[in-house]
């Protein structure tokens, strides 16, 4: 299943040789920066300010906590494995879409796969009738979030047009700005 959950994901990455000059050498540090879909990351809890009804556990989808829980485990599976081939280390910095909300993203990070990198999360409640966002996961010990910001997605022609917004990180990966 982990196969199925990596090819069905659309992945894109930006290796970056992220360096610091002193006067005598110039010192680098590999890093990987990715993007992820993650595919409807849905909790369980009704959302009344969303149509989240198909992503619990009476909903067509029939989401329940096991479902739930499984769904973290192949993403923990998948993402603790982004980036090993150039880093052992892994990914540093990973844009996320398709998730519900800060829960997830917690409970994400939280996976005994990615507890041990201690890593941070961003997100920002957008406008989607759905309830769907997109959030950044970061190691904080590679990546040190300076702001954040949503940007509206707005259609002009249809003013009731909602879709998650877009994310604008700024931060120092490495002690570069980024």
């Amino acid at each position: 299943m982990i196969k199925k959950v990596f090819l069905s994901a659309f992945l894109s990455f930006l290796f970056l040789n992220v360096f610091s000059q002193s006067e005598k050498e110039k010192s680098y540090q590999v890093a990987c920066v990715g993007f992820y879909n993650v595919e409807n990351l849905f909790d369980t809890i009704d959302d009344p300010n969303t149509i989240d009804e198909e992503y619990l556990p009476w909903g067509t989808n029939q989401w329940n906590t096991f479902r739930y829980l499984d769904k973290l485990d192949k993403l923990t599976a998948v993402i603790s494995q982004l980036g090993t081939e150039y880093t052992p280390d892994g990914v540093s910095v990973l844009g996320l879409a398709e998730i519900e909300n800060t829960l997830v993203l917690n409970d994400l990070v939280k996976t005994k796969g990615l507890k041990e990198r201690n890593m941070g999360v961003v997100h920002h409640d957008g406008p989607d009738r759905r309830g769907v966002d997109v959030g950044l996961i970061y190691r904080k010990d590679h990546f040190k979030v300076l702001s954040s910001r949503s940007i509206l997605v707005a259609n002009p022609a249809d003013t009731s047009f909602k879709t998650r917004d877009q994310l604008l990180v700024t931060g120092e990966l490495f002690g570069e700005r980024m």
